[in-house]
């Protein structure tokens, strides 16, 4: 099973996901576009876990912490 959130660490942030069964994590430093694109991916879902239409929408702004 995996955990996974967005961190902010000296003034920048990184995305960290944790393999419970191994113990291992994984850091990735994101933009702002990409938490934005990762919000809308998780709103857009359907009832059966899928992306109505097939696609995800583009980003198209800057999104403020």
């Amino acid at each position: 099973m995996y955990l996974s959130d967005f961190v902010q660490l000296d003034g920048e942030r990184y995305y960290i996901a944790v393999d419970t069964r191994t113990c291992q994590f994984r850091l990735e430093r994101v933009s702002n576009d990409a938490i934005a694109q990762f919000m809308r991916n998780v709103l857009m879902l359907g009832e059966d876990d899928t992306i109505p239409g097939g696609r995800f929408p583009k980003v198209s702004s800057e999104v403020s912490a």
